[in-house]
């Protein structure tokens, strides 16, 4: 092959023909390729693209294709400068491990009475690489990123055991400063401890003899003070017994009073009552009385009504003047009854205000009777129960 001749490259991405059974299909390209690591063949069918052939001449790349084709692969070809133009792209190959047979040394054994082919030999060149997928290299870049973690992991684990191997040597060290310092703080606290006892002891013996002394003073005072509060008990006694005659005859008093306010107030009351009867009895003559002159009044219209008739009956004179007279006079009749009914009326109304008024009147001065009698009787209440809380204050002072 020349250096000029153009080179392809046969890639496959793990896709299967339509209507090929995909476990027939990889056992094929297993064998056509010679592979026996089910790891490995799977890592051809997880998606990536991968180079299963480089820089092939355009026949040895047709067959490739073909051979792949008939397998049931979905491969393809490329142009292999685009491989070296493009060499980022995520695709990888490697070169086979030592285990793997050669492709020249076996044969691929067709099913279902196929033509026996033999696969095209791939020479056996030192650059020779066979596809592995993007997955495998990056288990192997992780395992060596993993190994040189432990690595450096141990080498930190030896420095750290290292740095407390030293940190407990220096913390022994200071324990034992600690221990010979407290120890020498404990025999001082244990001196100054039995000083301060015996201190405490003498002072004991001092406070036991001054309590003996307060103690007996403070009998001399205790009987002094008893003899003083019985003398003011006998003197509160004769208070009390002052104080409880003097609040009976107040109650005494307040109760006379309250008797007596009460006797009024009733006097008061009858009296109101008897006056309110009274003006109810005027309010209903008066009411009467106007109501015979409004019936007197309206017969007395009606009878000169009647009158005017009659009198018009008899004399029926065809004089227009004579005619609008008497109208003029039945006109000034009704006139004059209508104003008397109206002032009937309005005296009416004038009674029934001023009775109510009245009545009003008598009511309001009946219920400020009745509250300045509650008023009296509950301060005469709560005199009396001023004096009887005093009277028991005095008791339970005494």
């Amino acid at each position: 092959m020349t250096a000029n001749a153009k080179t392809f490259d046969l890639t496959f991405r793990g896709e299967i023909q339509p209507r090929r059974d995909p476990g027939r299909v990889k056992s094929r390209l297993a064998e056509y390729l010679h592979i026996d690591d089910p790891a490995m063949l799977e890592e051809l069918f997880s998606g990536q693209t991968v180079y299963l052939c480089q820089d092939l001449d355009r026949k040895s790349a047709a067959e490739h294709f073909r051979q792949l084709s008939q397998l049931g692969c979905e491969v393809a070809l490329a142009d292999s400068r685009e491989r070296t133009e493009g060499s980022g792209d995520n695709t990888s190959n490697l070169k086979p491990d030592k285990a793997t047979p050669a492709p020249n040394r076996r044969k691929r054994t067709p099913a279902n009475g196929d033509q026996q082919q033999r696969p095209l030999p791939i020479e056996d060149e030192a650059d020779q690489r066979w596809p592995v997928s993007q997955a495998r290299i990056d288990r192997q870049r992780r395992a060596a990123m993993e190994q040189k973690a432990q690595e450096e992991a141990r080498e930190r684990a030896a420095e750290e055991v290292a740095r407390l191997t030293r940190l407990e040597v220096e913390l022994n060290r200071r324990a034992e400063q600690d221990i010979a310092r407290i120890r020498a703080e404990s025999d001082t606290t244990r001196h100054n401890a039995e000083a301060e006892l015996s201190r405490l002891k003498r002072l004991q013996e001092q406070s036991q003899q001054m309590t003996q002394a307060q103690i007996t003073r403070l009998d001399e005072q205790h009987r002094d003070q008893t003899r003083l509060t019985r003398k003011k008990l006998a003197l509160l006694e004769q208070i009390q017994r002052e104080n409880t005659s003097q609040s009976q005859r107040e109650i005494d008093q307040y109760e006379h009073s309250l008797k007596e306010t009460r006797n009024r107030t009733d006097t008061q009351i009858q009296q109101l009552e008897q006056r309110l009867r009274e003006l109810r009895q005027q309010a209903d003559a008066e009411l009467a009385r106007l109501q015979e002159q409004l019936s007197a009044a309206t017969a007395r219209a009606k009878q000169d009504a009647d009158q005017l008739e009659s009198q018009r009956a008899e004399i029926l004179v065809p004089v227009d003047d004579e005619a609008r007279t008497v109208a003029q006079q039945r006109e000034t009749i009704n006139r004059q009854a209508e104003q008397d009914r109206v002032e009937l009326e309005h005296l009416k109304d004038e009674v029934t205000r001023k009775f109510d008024d009245e009545l009003a009147r008598l009511e309001e001065l009946e219920l400020k009777a009745r509250r300045k009698q509650k008023a009296k009787i509950d301060h005469l209440r709560k005199t009396i129960a001023s004096a009887g809380k005093m009277a028991a204050e005095t008791t339970a002072a005494v």
